[in-house]
């Protein structure tokens, strides 16, 4: 399976990008197919390109990683290895193992099996990836496609990966700001534009199911949930509209807007307090 590839890759992403290491990641698993698509866009544009991923399946890791567990690293030849760990393991003793004479220039994150927008950036794997690069200093994307009720057809992704990358790579943005760009299950009217959004929220906060089997009744996280969008301009409410979307990401946890207004309200407790 590979990507619609353009027949003249654009002059500013090929001399963006020459000369400059490549990491290409994901939480998928070293064998997805979303990673094989990643690659061979990337190879369009260096020819230091490593390829990096979990040994095994890793979704909704988001940045965990694994304490007191031995990670170890599957050297698969030719700048290629698997980690037996988190998608954030993983990165991070590629950075020890693999680049610790240079770091990469780029982390391609993905393609993920599945979208992620709204609360699931917080539980991505796909997206945790770049948002660590970040801390690093290392400018990273990650590109998801969505599914529908889990069945996977990566036909838009095939169709658009190249120029949502190419796109991508001539904004401008700090390295320690991630973008993440989603693919919709179809694209409405075959527009190809990507929308820059910010993150959203569904109605249905998370995909849990109930079942039974022999042993008794349990519940499962999953795909059966509505994606109907809780605000009308975001990376859900884009991706359900069917189109490609971009938001732009931060690693940072603190709620800037209101440390005035805390910090306020706490001096002015602790005086009353103190009389």
């Amino acid at each position: 399976m590979t990507p619609t590839l353009s027949l003249n890759p654009h002059p500013d992403v090929v001399a963006q990008l020459k000369g400059k290491r490549i990491l290409v990641t994901n939480d998928d698993g070293i064998d997805a197919d979303g990673l094989s698509l990643l690659e061979h866009v990337a190879r369009l544009y260096s020819d230091d390109v490593w390829v990096v991923a979990p040994a095994t399946h890793q979704s909704a890791r988001s940045r965990g990683i694994s304490l007191r567990t031995p990670l170890r690293v599957v050297d698969l030849g030719d700048r290629r290895a698997a980690v037996t760990g988190t998608p954030v393991d993983t990165f991070m003793v590629a950075l020890r193992h693999f680049f610790s004479d240079r770091l990469p220039d780029l982390v391609l994150s993905g393609v993920n099996h599945g979208g992620n927008t709204g609360a699931d950036i917080g539980y991505s794997g796909t997206c945790g990836i770049v948002m660590e690069a970040a801390m690093h200093g290392i400018r990273g994307i990650a590109f998801s496609q969505h599914t529908a009720a889990g069945k996977m057809d990566w036909a838009v992704t095939q169709a658009h990966l190249h120029g949502a990358f190419e796109k991508a790579m001539q904004v401008s943005v700090p390295e320690n700001v991630p973008l993440s760009i989603n693919f919709p299950i179809r694209l409405k009217d075959d527009n190809e534009s990507v929308l820059v959004v910010p993150q959203g929220f569904r109605q249905e906060k998370v995909g849990l199911s109930e079942d039974k089997d022999e042993e008794g009744p349990f519940y499962i996280f999953g795909h059966t949930r509505d994606d109907s969008p809780g605000n009308p301009v975001s990376d859900v409410a884009a991706v359900v509209g069917g189109r490609i979307c971009l938001t732009p990401l931060r690693f940072k946890c603190d709620h800037t807007d209101f440390l005035e207004s805390v910090g306020t309200q706490l001096d002015l407790i602790e005086r009353m307090s103190g009389d």
